[in-house]
């Protein structure tokens, strides 16, 4: 067990044990395979952000049923992903052409995206607030991030 060295009285944090926390972090969560799948993630989805009104249909859809955590692993996700497969590929890349491109702020956009369109939204249905927001993390990782949870809380608890 990791004992971190944090004065609770001053709030000072030492910064060697947080580096050692971070490199056991790393270890423990992110092996060799993992890393390897995040590289290959982080490619694809470059190549979908950069050409996605010319990549084949299957590559969009692929990144949306089975790319995005929460339809390929969410609860439900059987549901989401028979009923996705029959959703047009083109409403997927409407969705993403106003994320990469629309100039309104991205809590605008996920409110436009999760807003039926008979209301002037772009909804997509099963398509729903948490898939809609791994889309940006995705393609724009260096401007929302997609943050693990376990290293947020150690992050938190420093107040860091």
């Amino acid at each position: 067990m990791l004992v971190i060295n944090y004065d609770l009285k001053s709030k000072k944090l030492n910064k060697n044990d947080l580096i050692k926390y971070f490199k056991i972090f790393l270890e423990k969560y992110f092996d060799n395979e993992d890393l390897e799948w995040r590289k290959n993630k982080f490619i694809s989805s470059m190549e979908i952000k950069n050409k996605y009104t010319k990549l084949e249909k299957e590559i969009i859809r692929n990144f949306i049923i089975q790319g995005l955590h929460c339809i390929s692993f969410g609860s439900g996700s059987g549901v989401r992903k028979r009923e996705l497969s029959k959703t047009n590929v083109n409403e997927f890349k409407k969705a993403i052409d106003f994320i990469l491109n629309e100039r309104i702020e991205m809590p605008q956009k996920i409110a436009i995206l999760l807003t039926d369109k008979k209301k002037g939204g772009l909804k997509i249905d099963y398509l729903g607030k948490s898939s809609i927001q791994e889309i940006p993390g995705w393609l724009l990782p260096d401007n929302y991030p997609i943050i693990n949870e376990k290293f947020k809380y150690v992050l938190n608890y420093f107040e860091i």
